[in-house]
């Protein structure tokens, strides 16, 4: 890159217009959700069986529901959660709507947990590995997983990914244990497991796992990026199976071809492979030369014609190294039609015009309609696309973190964005970046206008906002990295001592309560502090990030469940190993444990007065459960602002959705198919 052209470039960076504003409005069709069961769960406690089910999206706040127990009616007139003083362990239970149909009935569980028994764990062949505890074997654990109908059933099904041991960023060099996606149903029965290949690297920023119904049959499916020596769930080969592109690079697949396939969720098989958008070629060109730019990857699902989900597929979003190496992202649009991934658009900063964009992404992918045309959009960071990938803003501020998109204030129309920032102060010379001292930012979605800053002191790696219940603010936000705690004047809140891992529905009231891990707490405002009011034994992933599993409104009500992993058996063995140290290879021993594992999915059990339709069919809320396992875990958000604090905040806006056909339809209600579906 020449000199003079840098200087042309930087200029044409400041001239630009940095808040754009929103598209014209268009009529679209109505958006497909999925056809669901009443999600039906019998928990017991204390005060006897807490029973909870699903009013579906398309049903109005007054449907009406009957509670039977051993087929006897329990209760009338019940929304859709209801302790029951009179059930037992040994009770059935089977709700029905409107008198006319009925769920299939439910056992009652003993604990406040579901435990999804997974398969075998895959073998990990990794070299072993020493520290002050002694030498071990690493070996594999549940991660992040998606969530979705895959079956067409009307119940919802887990894609998961198995976390190897040695998994590495990709700011790392060096080889990783292969990376396998298994698909579970709640009752434990294994569908299939995926095997990505060698050619896969096992990290954060490689697999994105992006599961929804992108066809409109009724079922969901997968779309993933793949490579080389892939193996489907049904025992398909993608691509060379003898290819080792990783041997090449480190354990990086930087010279080898990509592939973008999507998978059948009900059995593993591929329904079309096609090349990844873009392959690697020089990954000089993405900004250095260890592949730590160019294998980052994002994801999102976005209505993009306001009907039917598409697959966002990102790679790289990091200015380079120097002018010489500036840095690339490239983000393509996919939808799945007549069993072929067909590209919507793309964008690329090398496309003419759009190099003052390069260095503009964050560590994952927000989408949700900005501008109220019934079309979902792309937040990347700094930079946002409209539905048919043409920039709406970028407010040229850069790389950063945690993001947040939701109804944040409602004194401002349309959604909020909040973002923080790794660097307090841009690196001069970096493309697309202005230079700021903020370490968070709250604007407007629709134009990228900055409504509320407050500076960093340096990476701020994680944030949140939520209506907490604080005082009469309608939200505070907060991050790492002294950034303090602000509420929704910008006035300062204090040292309010929060979690910043993640936010949720739990406890029946509508301020976002708050989790760190497996614990989950609420701001009590009489006491100026936030309290824990549930603890869960299961284990949270991702380190530090506290993340768990998956977070989405599985099952029952409107509230969400979430999903950690337990450890259900543990094997250990000393087995002999070959370590190098100073002096060269050593023979040893090495601890290898062999573990049975869960995904453990917990709900509440607390009754709620609220009576909400089911937040998946919720548009932006269903986008921010199917994204959450996506590089950075970000909690999902709803579209419409809740708060029983403020007035005038306690009804959701009426879902604009439809139900696509499945395989599901809900039983007739008479009383001998009441009888027949386990009346004692």
């Amino acid at each position: 890159m020449k000199k003079a052209w840098l200087t042309a470039l930087l200029t044409a960076i400041m001239a630009v217009t940095v808040f754009g504003g929103g598209r014209q409005s268009g009529a679209t069709g109505v958006r497909e959700v999925e056809n669901l069961d009443r999600g039906l769960a019998a928990i017991k406690t204390a005060d006897g069986v807490f029973v909870s089910w699903r009013r579906l999206g398309t049903e109005p706040a007054d449907t009406s529901f009957l509670l039977y127990r051993d087929g006897k009616e329990a209760a009338s007139g019940a929304i859709t959660n209801y302790v029951d003083t009179e059930g037992t362990l040994n009770s059935t239970y089977i709700v029905v709507t409107n008198k006319k149909t009925m769920s299939k009935p439910v056992s009652v569980w003993k604990d406040q947990f579901l435990d999804i028994v997974l398969a075998d764990a895959p073998v990990l062949n990794a070299d072993p590995v020493s520290d002050k505890s002694g030498v071990w074997l690493p070996e594999y654990a549940p991660g992040d997983a998606s969530i979705g109908d895959l079956d067409g059933d009307g119940e919802y099904e887990i894609i998961m990914l198995w976390n190897p041991g040695d998994a590495k960023d990709s700011a790392t060099r060096g080889f990783t244990g292969k990376v396998y996606i298994d698909a579970y149903k709640l009752d434990s029965t294994f569908l299939w497991r995926i095997d990505l290949g060698k050619n896969i690297r096992a990290g954060a920023h490689d697999t994105q796992l992006l599961v929804a119904d992108f066809n409109g049959d009724g079922k969901a499916e997968l779309i993933v990026r793949t490579a080389d020596g892939a193996v489907s769930g049904t025992g398909e080969i993608i691509g060379d199976p003898n290819a080792d592109w990783a041997a090449l690079d480190n354990g990086k697949n930087l010279k080898g071809p990509l592939y973008l396939t999507a998978f059948e969720g009900a059995t593993g098989k591929i329904i079309d492979t096609v090349d990844y958008d873009p392959q690697t070629g020089d990954a000089n060109f993405w900004g250095d030369d260890y592949g730590n730019r160019s294998e980052r990857y994002l994801g999102t699902i976005a209505w993009l014609d306001g009907v039917r989900p598409s697959a966002i597929l990102q790679r790289g979003y990091y200015p380079g190294r120097s002018p010489e190496t500036p840095g690339r992202t490239v983000i393509a649009a996919y939808s799945l039609e007549k069993g072929k991934l067909v590209k919507k658009w793309r964008f690329d900063t090398t496309d003419p015009g759009n190099e003052i964009h390069i260095g503009s992404g964050n560590h994952s992918m927000a989408a949700g309609d900005l501008d109220g045309d019934g079309r979902d959009d792309i937040i990347s960071g700094a930079l946002a696309l409209g539905s048919d990938g043409k920039v709406l803003w970028n407010t040229g501020y850069g790389h950063g973190d945690a993001h947040h998109l939701g109804e944040f204030d409602p004194r401002n129309p349309g959604y909020e964005y909040m973002k923080v920032y790794e660097a307090a102060k841009a690196a001069p010379g970096f493309l697309g970046a202005r230079d700021q001292t903020f370490g968070l930012t709250v604007q407007d979605a629709k134009t990228g206008k900055i409504l509320l800053s407050r500076d960093g002191t340096r990476d701020t790696g994680r944030g949140m906002i939520g209506n907490i219940g604080y005082k009469d603010s309608y939200y505070v936000t907060w991050a790492a990295a002294a950034t303090g705690y602000w509420d929704s004047n910008g006035e300062d809140a204090g040292d309010l001592a929060l979690p910043i891992n993640g936010r949720i529905y739990w406890d029946g009231g509508l301020s976002d309560q708050l989790q760190d891990h497996v614990t989950l707490s609420r701001w009590n405002d009489a006491a100026g502090k936030a309290e824990v009011m549930f603890t869960g034994d299961g284990l949270s992933i991702n380190g530090t990030k506290g993340n768990v599993n998956l977070q989405a409104d599985i099952l029952g009500d409107w509230r969400e469940e979430f999903v950690t992993y337990a450890v259900l058996s543990s094997k250990e063995e000393q087995v002999p190993v070959t370590i190098q140290n100073e002096t060269g290879p050593e023979e040893t021993t090495a601890k290898k444990t062999t573990s049975k594992y869960a995904l453990r999915l917990y709900t509440t059990v607390i009754p709620t007065a609220y009576n909400f339709s089911t937040f998946m069919h919720d548009a932006l809320y269903r986008i921010g459960a199917a994204t959450y396992n996506i590089t950075y875990n970000q909690p999902p958000h709803i579209s419409f602002y809740l708060s029983d604090t403020i007035p005038g905040y306690t009804t959701q806006d009426t879902p604009k959705v439809k139900l696509v056909p499945n395989n599901y339809t809900e039983a007739r209600f008479t009383k001998r198919s009441l009888a027949a579906s386990g009346r004692k």
